[in-house]
This record gives structure tokens, sequence and C-alpha cells, in this order.
């Protein structure tokens, strides 16, 4: 059971980070937007995956310091 709710704990952190960095590129993108189809592919195929990726990866490293801190 306890893994279960670290998991569910990991997820939505993990949802987290990601609407942050979807933020920041939707602020980004209405700043300076280019408005062709090359971008939106280019945003599809590449840095939404980099978003998806950046966000696993950075709350994967937070759980690890906060579990190991928490031990220690």
């Amino acid at each position: 059971m306890r893994k279960w709710v670290e998991r569910l704990i990991y997820l939505v952190f993990t949802f987290f980070i990601f609407r942050i960095f979807f933020y920041v590129f939707q602020y980004t993108y209405n700043k300076w937007d280019p408005m062709t189809p090359e971008w939106d592919v280019i945003t599809f195929f590449i840095v939404l995956p980099f978003m998806i990726i950046a966000s696993f990866i950075i709350s994967a490293f937070a759980f690890r310091y906060a579990f190991d801190r928490r031990d220690a």
C-alpha cells in the first residue's frame, strides 16, 4: 500500500512539474509566435516529449533526494 501511495504522489508531482514547463513554454510561445505549421510539428514531436521526459527526470531526482534525506 505504501508503494502505491508513493507512486501516486510521484505522478502528481511529475504532473505539476510538467504544468510549470508547459506554462513557461506557453508564455514564451505567446511572446514569440511564428504561426507556421513547421513550428507546430517541432512543438509536438520535439518540445512536448522533452518536457515530459524532463519532468519525470526532475521528479525522480527530487524523490530520490527526499527519501535519502528522510532515511539519514
